[in-house]
């Protein structure tokens, strides 16, 4: 199926929100600590996650960049976690500034830019009844058991657990029989937008409709709720072919993606 490739104009402060809550979504679930520079986060009892344990910088307020490097450094070593930093949304800024970067002990990776989507339309996915979606307002233990630690992605299961406490939060989970197969964890954050957090089949449950299906449902109650500013971007290709179909259409925003890890 074919779909209008017309982009979404953003207003500024629409991409000012996005950007925001891109920089503190980790607030859910993180402790963190807030500097004239930026935000540390950190989670003693869970350093795999790497959401959890990393330094959100802004540029505009860093006049020694070498300097901040160097108290970044510090704080995570005092805590025994990998010194990590998040790509400000300043174009090619990691990349620019990577010497600075290489000459305080940081490496530094440039990924492929996201091109952020917007919840538009209604979704055009037909479910096939293989799936019970329920939505939840606490966490279900079938989750870590039956996605995430087969998945090897047990570091995820604090985040969760954490996450949903907040009463912004939604979670969906899709069921076969007893079993928890998908998830879709998400929240309205405090700046009028609607951050996608994480979505999640399990290994041996792919490639089975379960995601397609799973997002019809929550895209739907998105819809239906009148939630603001659904926004999210694609992992790949295949997460984009299904994004589509469920409703989202891209916009005018392009955010860097990419990381230096000491």
């Amino acid at each position: 199926m074919k779909y209008s490739k017309e982009t979404i104009l953003l207003t500024q402060e629409q991409k000012q929100n996005i950007i925001r809550e891109e920089d503190e979504f980790p607030k859910l679930f993180a402790d963190y600590v807030e500097t004239d520079y930026g935000i540390l986060f950190f989670n003693e009892a869970n350093k795999d996650s790497y959401d959890s344990n990393h330094a959100v910088i802004y540029p505009e307020r860093i006049t020694d960049l070498a300097g901040v490097l160097q108290q970044i450094t510090a704080f995570y070593r005092e805590k025994k976690i990998t010194p990590l930093i998040y790509h400000p949304p300043v174009k090619d800024y990691l990349k620019e500034n990577e010497d600075i970067f290489r000459a305080c002990g940081y490496e530094v990776t440039i990924e492929e830019r996201n091109r952020i989507a917007l919840l538009t339309e209604a979704s055009t996915i037909v479910p096939d009844g293989s799936l019970t979606v329920r939505q939840l307002t606490e966490w279900d233990p079938r989750i870590g058991r039956d996605i995430l630690i087969p998945n090897n992605e047990a570091y995820e299961i604090p985040v969760g657990e954490r996450s949903i406490q907040h009463e912004n939060s939604r979670l969906f989970v899709g069921y076969r029989g007893d079993k928890a197969v998908v998830y879709v964890l998400f929240h309205i954050s405090p700046y009028g937008t609607t951050r996608f957090d994480y979505v999640d089949t399990a290994w041996d449950e792919r490639k089975k409709g379960y995601g397609r299906q799973i997002s019809h449902v929550v895209m739907s109650y998105c819809r239906e709720q009148k939630l603001p500013l659904c926004a999210t971007w694609f992992a790949n290709p295949t997460s984009e072919r299904m994004n589509m179909e469920a409703g989202f259409r891209f916009t005018d925003l392009v955010l860097e993606h990419g990381y230096a890890t000491y």
